[in-house]
This record gives structure tokens, C-alpha cells and sequence, in this order.
């Protein structure tokens, strides 16, 4: 698996298990890009920028660093 599925499936897994119920809208919002660019981030068709990586964390209330840890183990 590649990255740019790796972080699709990661940002898959915490949206759908996370309590805070983000919609791809909300995200988006929040790393300050267009509702369809965070739409191909999660499809994997995107290769997403490190600064967006990092806004999409904190959207989950993450580090950097956690997040980066969970798309490392996606497999």
C-alpha cells in the first residue's frame, strides 16, 4: 500500500470512529482546502501537502505526530 492510500485510509478510519462525527465538510473547513481536494485526499487520487496533513490532524484533535504514527500502520 502506498502513502496516498495509507493516509486515505487513515483519515477513513478516524472519521468513521472518531466521536466527533466530522463530515468531509467539516474537515475540509478546517485544513482550508475545497470540499472536492479533501474528497480526493480520502480516495487516495490526491497526494496530500505536509501542511495539510498537519491541519487535517488538528481538525481530529491530533498532533502531527499521532497522526502520522496511525498512517504508518495502516496496512
Amino acid at each position: 500500500m502506498d502513502i496516498n492510500e495509507k493516509f486515505a485510509k487513515a483519515i477513513l478510519v478516524l472519521r468513521y470512529n472518531n466521536d466527533m462525527k466530522l463530515t468531509q465538510k467539516d474537515i475540509a473547513g478546517e485544513a482550508d482546502m475545497t470540499l472536492r481536494g479533501y474528497q480526493y485526499l480520502e480516495l487516495g487520487k490526491r497526494k496530500p501537502k505536509l501542511e495539510t496533513v498537519e491541519k487535517i490532524a488538528h481538525a481530529f484533535g491530533m498532533k502531527l505526530s499521532e497522526f502520522c504514527k496511525i498512517i504508518e500502520e495502516m496496512d
